[in-house]
């Protein structure tokens, strides 16, 4: 394995943890009990695949020791050539963007939670696809939100590896109809889509111009 490949899969292995490319030993074991506890097979939401992908990661951070060296060795690096040391830091490696189609199950089960606790006055949707880029997360939603309060049900276990969407409702208020982005809170965004580092929700109009980042 070559040095840009296992630098690639330091960051898969982080990115299946839900982790940054900056986490801590400890930070790595406390993701991969967390995580490891949730997809264990014996609980009723648990999967195998899930719960493999979850040890795999997290033995493979821990070859890192010996493979790889100290995290210190991520830091600045120096290169020596004819005008003397300079510093200069590892190229990061290119991420690049998955899309996933959400199952007619999965939209139906985002749709059910927002029919079984319905506001007269709000407009409602439910997203199609997410487009994620390591923990950045993209929600698509067909349509433009509306006047006034706007929900949206969207799947939140993206980044957990449990098979269940685990839908949930984020509210919010524009001033008129427009497509376009919205920043999910920093507060919604800790609480209801852990390991992300930011969510957003694109409203696309006409649904063919959804395309991913």
């Amino acid at each position: 394995m070559s040095p840009i490949q296992k630098v690639q899969a330091r960051a898969a292995a982080l990115e299946t943890l839900g982790l940054a490319g900056s986490a801590s030993p400890d930070d790595i074991r406390r993701a991969w009990k967390r995580l490891a506890f949730e997809t264990h097979p014996d609980k009723s939401a648990g999967e195998a695949g899930a719960f493999l992908g979850v040890n795999a990661a997290f033995e493979y951070l821990k070859s890192l020791k010996t493979d790889l060296g100290s995290e210190a060795d991520y830091g600045p690096a120096t290169h020596t050539g004819s005008a003397g040391t300079v510093p200069h830091r590892a190229v990061r490696p290119h991420i690049e963007t998955r899309t996933d189609h959400l199952a007619e199950d999965d939209i139906a089960e985002c749709r059910a939670l927002l029919e079984d606790d319905p506001l007269e006055d709000a407009a409602d949707h439910v997203a199609e696809a997410v487009h994620r880029k390591g923990r950045d997360l993209l929600y698509v939603v067909p349509g433009a939100a509306a006047p006034g309060l706007n929900r949206v049900a969207l799947p939140a276990a993206v980044l957990t590896g449990r098979r269940k969407v685990a839908p949930k409702i984020v509210s919010f208020r524009v001033a008129g109809s427009c497509a376009g982005e919205i920043l999910v809170p920093e507060e919604t965004r800790l609480t209801e889509f852990p390991g992300a580092r930011s969510v957003r929700i694109r409203f696309c109009q006409p649904p063919d111009d959804c395309g991913g980042e």
